[in-house]
């Protein structure tokens, strides 16, 4: 096993993050249209500008760590990371180990 195989490059680590970006901007823009909270409110709230709001429920702007928890505050709301193998590579370890044996 080599550090490299599992060393992300800068450009998939980028890629990673915008689609990471685009999920959270996604699921906070359906969050205030369910709730029905207008654009200038939120931004008013969270004392940010209805324009950083619109950036990043499109997926755009880079989330702010500090903003993104008043938001969840707001909302009542829990924000849970859950990591997923990926099963191709988990039964090549597998393999590998078992062949050890």
């Amino acid at each position: 096993m080599n550090d490299k195989e599992y060393s992300l490059d800068q450009s998939s680590g980028d890629r990673l993050a915008m689609a990471i970006q685009k999920q959270i901007g996604f699921l906070l823009f359906q969050e205030r249209q369910k709730r029905g909270v207008k654009l200038t409110m939120l931004a008013a709230l969270l004392d940010v500008s209805p324009e950083y709001i619109d950036k990043l429920e499109a997926g755009r702007g880079k989330i702010q760590w500090s903003v993104l928890c008043k938001v969840l505050e707001y909302y009542h709301r829990k924000f849970e990371i859950t990591l997923i193998p990926d099963m191709e590579e988990s039964k090549k370890t597998e393999e590998a180990t078992e062949q050890q044996v």
